[in-house]
């Protein structure tokens, strides 16, 4: 029960997330907030890891999304360093690398097809990895 509870509850959220994204390029911090509480009480309730694990996915995936948006100069906005967080505390460390990893190279194929030079969403990139990595 509480493995579909994440799974729902990831994909609800991813769902929201990539239309704001898509529509309005942003992806709302109250959103993200909101999200990382489900995501708590999720934890709190169910958890086959310690939690302090998933916390440290958190902080580690979060971190690599601010310190590349860094040295990106803002290419990587601030809602998708805490989207990247929330991933990290939702379903772990290796599950949030692994989809940080096949969105990269979704986005790649995607500049390199449409050959945009210019600011693109990421989250619904995120989203289609999310699924390829659940299915795979």
């Amino acid at each position: 029960m509480g493995q579909l509870a994440e799974i729902v509850l990831l994909f609800f959220w991813l769902t929201c997330f990539s239309i704001q994204d898509f529509r309005f390029r942003v992806v709302p911090g109250k959103w993200v907030i909101t999200a990382i509480g489900s995501s708590i009480v999720l934890r709190i309730f169910y958890s086959p890891d310690p939690i302090w694990q998933y916390l440290v996915a958190a902080l580690c995936t979060g971190g690599i999304f601010f310190i590349i948006s860094m040295i990106r100069n803002g290419d990587i906005g601030g809602g998708d360093v805490q989207l990247n967080a929330w991933l990290g505390l939702t379903i772990g460390l290796m599950p949030t690398l692994w989809i940080d990893v096949v969105s990269c190279i979704l986005a790649v194929i995607f500049s390199l097809i449409s050959r945009r030079r210019e600011a693109f969403p990421f989250v619904p990139f995120m989203f289609l990895a999310t699924i390829l990595v659940y299915v795979i």
